[in-house]
């Protein structure tokens, strides 16, 4: 099991920017995505 500070419920635009932000300021964190790929709604084939 591994211990973090904070959950990250979708890795979306928002999930991401959040971790990223936390990361930086020296907050432990995971990303969870119920999907195969990030990104959420933004999202291009191409």
């Amino acid at each position: 099991m591994t211990d973090c500070d904070v959950i990250i419920i979708g890795a979306g635009v928002a999930g991401l920017s959040a971790a990223k932000a936390l990361g930086e300021r020296g907050v432990s964190c995971l990303v969870f995505e119920a999907s195969h790929r990030i990104g959420g709604r933004a999202y291009s084939e191409s």
